[in-house]
């Protein structure tokens, strides 16, 4: 009698022992119109899919995180633990029982938690992508006006087609009030052609002012592969300014076999009064001389840089860039007492899941800190994700063709000091 007890409290249910396992690390993104092929928000949603889940668990497949936890932990760290898993695979060989009661009929979710947004924007007309194997660029604005300047403390994009969509970089633009941003083109694709000069796309789409006048970037991100909606600290804060647009300066579309299309958006959510520090965006990269911007065919190599704050500042979020040869990236910063403080470190790059990992406290880092960053890059047939076999040279120039790499390292920061808001740098 007493062991027959024992095996009924054993017994492993939703309600009591998967639903917070779900809640805490796949309802982030398993939300329902979230970024996601489907919801995991209710019982019916998670025990129709239980095998499936207990397999990509069990394989680390899911939940998608590449930070190594043992160098930096991060607010949005989603990495189950083995008892986890283990409790979810009892869960489906016992049936995937629902079990006797639970207190709410769906999980919470970044969405339910966020409420309405304030601002809701989508593409005016979709884009195209031709099924052809290959991989697309493309621009893209939405323009916008409201009554005031005013601030934001969430972006949430919303993705259409995430079958094709790989990613998308976004600004905010504040505009001239001559720009003619209402009248199209909205959308051009990306290539050399239609990028003329600096600032070719603004011209063509008609960003510029009647007097030659170019937007201001105020504000600048983007959405990847297994991000997650970017909620900012009590004190921060992004501009949005009255007049201007959403501009997608890249959106990724991977190789499609047919013709599909996408009509993707972003929600914006206002800050309820003035934050005490803005948030900007600060990327670094290599400064190549020469040969040293080549990745020379059937080669492994490893490209460090370092940078140098002029002015303290506090970061909010840490992103690693780089593309299908990138195989390790590691970035630490050490300050003027000669302390080295942990940024991000990325032991197994996948150039699918990447994320914008954010700090459980903003990471203040003093005038005369040094950041450091390091990468290995694999051009070799040995490296699954190379797009050329036989492997070819490859070149950083930044472009988001798969003849291009990149080396990126990326701040979302506030300045620290009142008054003094753009990071100073030393090359």
């Amino acid at each position: 009698m007493l062991t027959g007890i024992f095996i009924q409290a054993q017994k492993v249910t939703y309600n009591n022992d998967i639903a917070p396992i779900i809640e805490k690390n796949c309802s982030v993104c398993h939300y329902s119109n979230g970024p996601t092929p489907f919801p995991l928000m209710k019982y019916e949603d998670v025990a129709k899919r239980a095998k499936f889940i207990s397999y990509v668990t069990e394989q680390r497949i899911m939940p998608p995180w590449k930070a190594n936890p043992d160098y930096v932990h991060f607010s949005n760290e989603r990495m189950l633990k083995k008892e986890d898993i283990e409790l979810i695979k009892k869960w489906v060989e016992g049936g995937s029982k629902k079990g006797s009661w639970f207190k709410k009929a769906e999980l919470n979710s970044i969405r339910k938690d966020l409420g309405k947004p304030d601002l809701e924007l989508k593409m005016a007309e979709p884009i195209q992508i031709v099924g052809n194997n290959q991989n697309t660029y493309h621009c893209y604005k939405i323009p916008f006006e409201l009554d005031q300047d005013t601030f934001g403390k969430v972006f949430e994009f919303i993705p259409d087609n995430i079958e094709v969509l790989h990613h998308a970089t976004f600004q905010i633009l504040s505009t001239s009030e001559s720009a003619k941003i209402f009248e199209p083109p909205f959308q051009l694709l990306y290539n050399s052609e239609n990028f003329m000069d600096d600032g070719g796309f603004y011209k063509a789409m008609n960003l510029v002012g009647e007097d030659g006048e170019f937007p201001e970037v105020v504000y600048g991100n983007s959405w990847l592969p297994g991000s997650t909606v970017q909620i900012m600290p009590e004190e921060m804060g992004f501009n949005i300014p009255k007049k201007g647009v959403i501009f997608f300066n890249y959106i990724h579309y991977s190789p499609s076999p047919i013709d599909q299309s996408d009509l993707s958006g972003i929600n914006l959510y206002f800050s309820e009064s003035k934050p005490q520090r803005i948030i900007h965006e600060q990327l670094f990269k290599p400064n190549f001389k020469g040969l040293e911007g080549i990745l020379p065919k059937d080669s492994v190599k490893v490209i460090k840089f370092e940078k140098y704050l002029k002015n303290k500042i506090s970061i909010f979020t840490v992103i690693p860039h780089m593309h299908r040869l990138g195989k390790y990236f590691k970035a630490y910063a050490v300050n003027s007492k000669g302390d080295t403080i942990p940024l991000v470190e990325v032991k197994d790059w996948d150039f699918n899941w990447q994320e914008y990992y954010r700090y459980k406290k903003p990471v203040v880092l003093d005038r005369g800190t040094h950041i450091h960053a390091e990468a290995i890059f694999d051009n070799t047939k040995n490296n699954l994700s190379n797009p050329f076999d036989p492997p070819r040279e490859i070149y950083f120039n930044d472009s988001m063709d798969e003849e291009s790499e990149m080396m990126h390292l990326i701040f979302l920061y506030s300045s620290y000091e009142p008054g003094d808001e753009q990071m100073k740098l030393r090359h």
